[in-house]
C-alpha cells in the first residue's frame, strides 16, 4: 500500500500543503483522464491543507475526468506558534476545487475514509471538500464509498456524501451518493 504524505516543515510559514494520489495541484489548462488511486493520501501542518485521492487543490479552467479513488484522504491542521488556524479540504476526488474548473464521471469507491479536522474551517466530501467561486461543475460523479466522510472540531465544519461545502455558482448535476 502506498502512502503520500506532505507536512509542514514549518506551520508558521504561511505555506498551503497539497497532497493528491495522481498530482498534489492542477493548474492552469490541463487535464487528468482515466486515473486511479489505491493510496493513503494526507496533507498536514500547513497555514492551509488540501488533500484528494486525485487531486489535492484544483484550480482554473481544467479538467478530471473518469477517474476512480480507493484510497484514505486527509487534511489536517492546528494553530501555528501565532495562533493562525488552517483551513483544511479533503476530497476522494479532490480537496477543493474552484474557477470554472469541471470534474465528470469520477468515482470515490472501495471504503475510503475522507476526513478534515483542524482548528478553523473543515471541509469533507466524497468527490470534493469545497466546490467553490466562478462555477466549478461536478457532472455525472458518484460516491459509492462506505468509509466515514467526516469534518471534525474547528469554528466551521462541512461534510457531505458529494461535497463538504458548494458555493458562489457552483453546479453539481447528475451525481450520485
Amino acid at each position: 500500500n502506498i502512502k503520500i504524505s506532505v507536512l509542514g516543515a514549518n506551520p508558521n510559514s504561511g505555506i498551503t500543503n497539497t497532497a493528491g494520489g495522481i498530482v498534489g495541484d492542477v493548474l492552469g489548462n490541463t487535464e487528468i483522464a482515466c486515473c486511479v488511486n489505491k493510496g493513503s493520501i494526507t496533507a498536514s501542518e500547513g497555514d492551509g491543507n488540501h488533500s484528494g485521492g486525485i487531486a489535492g487543490s484544483k484550480y482554473g479552467d481544467n479538467i478530471v475526468t473518469n477517474c476512480i479513488n480507493f484510497g484514505n484522504v486527509a487534511a489536517t491542521g492546528r494553530a501555528n506558534y501565532y495562533g493562525h488556524t488552517s483551513d483544511n479540504y479533503a476530497g476522494g476526488i479532490a480537496g477543493s476545487h474552484s474557477n470554472h474548473g469541471r470534474i465528470s464521471n469520477c468515482v470515490n469507491s472501495g471504503s475510503s475514509q475522507i476526513t478534515a479536522d483542524g482548528c478553523a474551517s473543515n471541509y469533507a466530501g466524497g468527490i470534493v471538500g469545497q466546490n467553490s467561486v466562478w462555477s466549478p461543475v461536478i457532472i455525472n460523479c458518484a460516491n459509492e464509498s462506505s468509509g466515514k466522510i467526516a469534518a471534525l472540531n474547528g469554528n466551521n465544519a462541512y461534510a457531505g456524501g458529494l461535497v463538504g461545502s458548494n458555493e458562489f455558482k457552483s453546479i453539481i448535476d447528475g451525481c450520485v451518493n
